[in-house]
């Protein structure tokens, strides 16, 4: 059951480490390209190529950024399937233990009448005494 419980930790840092790595990801990824960091807003800018410039950035943004959201999805959804996994094989373990416990319980129960009653014979019998040796003599 000790190694179990240990499964539990680690499928959470690994979520976390992948959220993290989603981030990461998204700031990193070929195609990202930061916001403008302009004064102005996007929409005030007087040069109308430097506003299309901006759009085409922002909507290359934007892909790459719904790319990153739909794969943290797919890592959540797998392991959200995974904690599904680890808490049914907990409870098949825990089950599998608790049959064991009851089976040894039965055969021990079994094994210790099987000798009293064995015990019961031997002090019922009646004592037999005989002269000679071991070798019938």
């Amino acid at each position: 059951m000790m190694i179990a419980t240990g499964r539990i930790p680690i499928l959470i840092a690994l979520g976390v480490t992948g959220m993290l790595y989603g981030t990461h990801y998204i700031l990193k990824a070929p195609g990202y390209i930061a916001p403008p960091r302009h004064t102005s807003s996007v929409t005030e800018s007087s040069d109308p190529l430097q506003l299309r410039e901006d759009i085409v950035a922002t909507s290359k943004s934007l892909t790459v950024i719904n790319a990153a959201s739909l794969t943290l999805k797919r890592l959540l959804d797998e392991n959200h399937t995974l904690r599904n996994e680890v808490t049914t094989l907990i409870a098949s373990n825990h089950h599998n233990v608790s049959t064991l416990e009851q089976l040894y319980g039965t055969r021990l129960s079994q094994y210790q009448a099987a000798l009293s009653r064995a015990d019961a014979q031997l002090a019922a019998r009646p004592a037999t005494s005989y002269g000679g040796d071991d070798n019938g003599n």
